[in-house]
C-alpha cells in the first residue's frame, strides 16, 4: 500500500511539473496476485455413494476430511449432516467447533489424520481405522466408526480404543 502511495504522489508531482495543462488521471494499480487461500467443504469421491465395504471406507475418509474442515473453519453444517443426531461424540464436536468460532477463537491445527494408505477394516457396520490425533502432540488411536447397515451413510457412533 505504501508503494502505491509513493507512485501516486510521484505521478501528481511530475504531472504538476509538466507543460501539459490537462490533469492526468492515475491508472488503477495492478491487482494483487497473492490472494488469500480459501478453504472449501471437502468433496467426496464417487465411491462414497456406493453401498459396498469400499464405499463405507471412502465415507470414513471423507468424514475425517470434513471433521478437519469444520475444525479449521467453524462451518459445521456438513459435519452435522454426516453425523447421526444420536451420535453423542459427533454432536459434541459439532457444538464445540461452533462455540470456538462463535467466541471469535480459531483452531489452527489439523486434529485428525489418516495416513495416505490408511488401512481401514470393515466388519459389518463398523469401520476401524488408526487415526493420529493432535493433542498438543500426535498420538495414535484406533477409531471404530459405526455406520448404518446400508447407504446413505452417516456416523452413528465413534468409539476410540486406548483413549481415556
Amino acid at each position: 500500500m505504501r508503494f502505491g502511495g509513493i507512485v501516486l504522489a510521484t505521478a501528481f508531482v511530475l504531472g504538476a511539473c509538466s507543460s501539459d495543462p490537462a490533469p492526468r488521471e492515475p491508472s488503477d494499480p495492478a491487482p494483487s496476485t497473492s490472494a488469500a487461500p480459501t478453504i472449501t467443504v471437502p468433496t467426496p469421491v464417487a465411491q462414497v455413494s456406493e453401498d459396498t465395504p469400499e464405499g463405507a471406507a471412502a465415507f470414513v475418509k471423507h468424514y475425517v476430511d470434513v471433521f478437519n474442515y469444520a475444525a479449521a473453519t467453524g462451518d459445521v453444517d456438513e459435519l452435522s449432516r454426516l453425523s447421526s443426531p444420536d451420535c453423542g461424540g459427533c454432536q459434541k464436536y459439532v457444538v464445540e467447533f461452533k462455540n470456538v468460532y462463535d467466541r471469535g477463537d480459531r483452531i489452527e491445527t489439523k486434529l485428525w489424520s489418516l495416513s495416505d494408505g490408511a488401512d481401514l477394516r470393515i466388519q459389518g457396520n463398523r469401520v476401524t481405522a488408526v487415526v493420529a490425533v493432535n493433542e498438543g502432540e500426535m498420538k495414535q488411536y484406533t477409531f471404530n466408526f459405526y455406520l448404518p447397515e446400508q447407504h446413505p451413510y452417516s456416523v452413528e457412533d465413534i468409539l476410540i480404543e486406548g483413549k481415556s
